[in-house]
């Protein structure tokens, strides 16, 4: 890589890796209910832990040698909100290997709850004291920082007491309430969000999905009230966002693009988890369908991705001047 795509590589590149490990939850999942002749899930998952292995060589790079270009991306209004995607990248991780290498996803565990920690109290604490947000920075990039509070009990349940794990959940839910709201009236009140960003409204289905996961793993499997309004809000929100598929497809081509994929793989995860508990049988069939998506989805933007690395789209120069350059610039 040429020193000036280094000096731009984006933070938002870990967003392919999240897409691979959530696909690799989803299908191992599937994989437990439904018999296949080969265990999918053990091939994706190693590639997913190899486009994060290089991914976070890239950056580190990028890190050592354009100091000032990372420091920039932190303190962005928008681009620090993908800084979580590491910490995410971790808990997932945990959660593929915590029945295959216990050891392995313990200390993937704790590193991902640690950077967590830091980042939500690090992010928020910018929220508060930061002049330069406003209202046209806010869209569903926000609640990374949030989500992975939810991740951290699906796994930890087995590394931690479930108080520390009650702690984390706690925050999340609340969080996601209160971020979902905001981000409600920024989309119906204010002007539409810039392109680029348009594919992370598929983020407004993670939370919820996330949640109805953790929350089943805490109360040791309890189908309650509160279980079933996560779970069928994460549901409808995929089915309204699904049902504008023309327009998302419509759009320019950008890194952005793997935002539909984690969300989806959250809400297919989370339904195959919901027909394990509730046998109902129309859930497994909205799972193989979601997963069929999902799949789909997965190839056509790695082939997309490979095709736009090659041909230099991505990690290029920002233009020095555009309307709103603190909104506009993403991939």
């Amino acid at each position: 890589m040429n020193h000036s795509r280094l000096k731009n590589f984006p933070i938002s590149f870990f967003s392919i890796a999240l897409g691979l490990a959530g696909f690799t939850l989803a299908l191992s999942r599937a994989e437990s209910f439904i018999p296949f002749n080969i265990k999918c899930s053990l091939v994706t998952q190693w590639i997913a832990l190899s486009v994060f292995a290089i991914t976070g060589s890239i950056y580190t790079l990028k890190a050592i040698r354009y100091k000032s270009e990372v420091a920039e991306e932190i303190i962005h209004p928008i681009r620090i909100h993908f800084f979580p995607l590491i910490a995410k990248l971790l808990l997932v991780f945990a959660i593929i290997f915590m029945h295959q290498i216990p050891s392995m996803a313990k200390g993937l565990w704790w590193a991902g709850v640690a950077m967590q920690v830091f980042l939500t109290v690090f992010i928020m604490g910018q929220w508060m004291h930061n002049d330069q947000f406003s209202v046209s920075h806010i869209n569903p990039t926000v609640f990374m920082p949030i989500i992975g509070n939810m991740l951290i009990p699906i796994a930890g349940i087995e590394f931690a007491p479930k108080e520390l794990n009650w702690f984390f959940y706690s925050i999340g839910i609340v969080f996601w309430i209160v971020m979902f709201t905001i981000v409600a009236n920024r989309l119906f009140f204010h002007h539409p969000i810039p392109e680029k960003l348009i594919p992370t409204l598929f983020i407004l289905m993670a939370p919820p999905a996330i949640g109805a996961v953790a929350y089943l793993r805490l109360t040791d499997g309890s189908v309650d009230a509160f279980l079933r309004i996560q779970y069928y809000f994460a549901l409808f929100m995929a089915i309204l966002l699904l049902s504008q598929i023309r327009v998302f497809m419509k759009l320019n081509f950008y890194l952005s693009w793997w935002a539909y994929t984690f969300p989806l793989a959250a809400v297919t995860t989370a339904t195959f988890v919901m027909w394990h508990h509730t046998t109902w049988k129309a859930l497994l069939f909205i799972g193989i369908c979601l997963l069929s998506i999902l799949a789909s989805l997965i190839i056509f933007l790695t082939t997309r991705t490979i095709k736009a690395i090659i041909s230099k789209e991505i990690c290029v120069p920002e233009p020095e001047t555009h309307p709103t350059p603190a909104v506009t610039q993403y991939s």
